[in-house]
């Protein structure tokens, strides 16, 4: 008796552009001519190493803080800068 292979079930964190704007529900266009706003209200910036792709929980955990369902803490940002900052200072 043979069993077919198991598919392994990969989530790409790795968005494009097309996944990015398709996920805030707006073209592609629309994303385009609005990134430098959307990136100067702490939208994440698209990574050069990774061909240009964005970290969708970057995207997501942007959205839940922007709507309010999360506050900067929950995503661990601040926990991170504190860390930092304690780290220098200790350091300096």
């Amino acid at each position: 008796m043979t069993f077919p292979k198991p598919r392994a079930s990969v989530e790409t964190r790795g968005w494009t552009l097309e996944m990015v704007a398709a996920r805030l529900g707006v073209s592609v266009t629309w994303f385009q001519e609005n990134r430098q706003s959307l990136e100067s209200e702490g939208f994440p910036v698209a990574d050069k190493l990774l061909a240009g792709r964005y970290d969708g929980r970057a995207v997501d955990a942007w959205w839940d803080r922007r709507s309010g369902i999360a506050a900067n803490d929950d995503t661990g940002v601040d926990v991170a800068r504190e860390r930092v900052r304690r780290h220098v200072q200790n350091n300096a």
